[in-house]
């Protein structure tokens, strides 16, 4: 009877619930290509890596903003749980979009490039109802580029990848260009 008590006393308080408060608005992420097996799909995490995966079962990835140092700019946090933030990891201009507990963490190798804020930019009015929006862009605005999806694992699976237009990089036949885009949950 006390725990009764104690589970209904919490989840009245909104302390037992994984809803987000009112005030923060949490989001889904979601790619658009041409390639019609990946067009459409909402981003999900293995392994720390962000992309689409078909393989497994791999959680959907669902974020929330808070301002980042540039006023233009936000820091995306996993939701419901704000453990990790969403990080650009790589070198050579071809960088894996990841999710990371502490970004902060030194140690990388030289010419390597770590950064893990964004802009959420919005394009063009919302769409219609019923109808996926796209018209909300998610962009790394610190570097020329564009987003990419790459093979993964030879399964069906892709990751997403920023690839820079600096002429550093290797150019590899198997990207796919790609946007992503994001959505509010409603909850």
């Amino acid at each position: 009877m006390k725990w009764t008590f104690a589970a209904a006393f919490l989840a009245a308080r909104g302390l037992a619930s994984p809803v987000p408060a009112p005030d923060v608005d949490a989001y889904r992420l979601r790619v658009i290509s041409s390639e019609k097996s990946l067009n459409g799909q909402i981003l999900t995490v293995q392994d720390g890596l962000i992309g689409v995966f078909k393989s497994v079962k791999a959680p959907t990835l669902e974020v929330y903003a808070s301002p980042a140092a540039r006023s233009d700019q936000v820091i995306l946090h996993t939701y419901p749980t704000s453990d990790k933030v969403l990080a650009l990891v790589g070198e050579n201009d071809l960088l894996n979009l990841s999710t990371l507990e502490d970004p902060t963490v030194k140690g990388l190798r030289p010419n390597s490039t770590l950064d893990w804020s964004f802009s959420m930019d919005r394009r063009s009015p919302p769409a219609a109802e019923g109808r996926p929006d796209t018209s909300n862009h998610l962009m790394y605005t610190k570097r020329a580029g564009k987003w990419v999806a790459m093979p993964h694992g030879g399964k069906g699976d892709y990751v997403i990848k920023f690839r820079g237009t600096d002429g550093d990089s290797m150019i590899i036949a198997v990207d796919l260009p790609a946007q992503i885009v994001y959505e509010r949950i409603e909850y």
